[in-house]
């Protein structure tokens, strides 16, 4: 089999971190395939697809075992167990926070919009800490500083991200 480095199939959010190195690596789709020769034709067989980071040399970076690679921006990657388990993993080889989300967003601006399981939504920032909390049927991704929370009790909330 035959192995080369592509760009993602998509250019949708969870594409992040596939055209520039961030905190020393790049996201890239690695795809191994079978070449087939026959009379006049040359076909190829993908064997298989997958999200990896790398450095600037090649190396791959290791990702724990039974994850897969949603997303990677602000030196974190989202991982994804099974239908419905993501996690957070920093680019030193760390977990960002202790707990599970069943649904989860990369970072943009330095936060991250996640759902606990007990299927509300909270924000977190870059150090693993809770800066809007888990009380939300739905929070937007962050555009501008700026994110929109929905509360059934309680109808929609604007919160504006302000400097230290």
């Amino acid at each position: 089999a035959f192995q080369r480095f592509a760009m993602p199939l998509s250019r949708t959010i969870n594409s992040l971190g596939a055209v520039y190195f961030d905190h020393g690596l790049i996201r890239l789709r690695k795809v191994a395939f079978d070449r087939y020769y026959f009379t006049d034709l040359d076909s190829e067989f993908i064997v298989s697809d997958k999200d990896v980071l790398v450095d600037p040399t090649g190396k791959e970076f290791s990702i724990p075992t039974g994850f897969e690679l949603v997303s990677y921006s602000d030196g974190i990657l989202l991982l994804k167990k099974g239908e419905n388990e993501y996690r957070y993993y920093t680019y030193k080889s760390t977990w960002l926070v202790d707990r599970t989300y069943s649904d989860a967003s990369p970072f943009l601006e330095g936060v991250a919009v996640c759902c606990n399981n007990e299927g509300l939504y909270g924000v977190i920032n870059n150090k693993g800490e809770t800066v809007i909390p888990f009380r939300y049927d739905y929070i937007s991704n962050i555009s501008s500083g700026i994110m929109a929370a929905y509360s059934q009790s309680k109808g929609w909330t604007v919160f504006e991200k302000l400097a230290k």
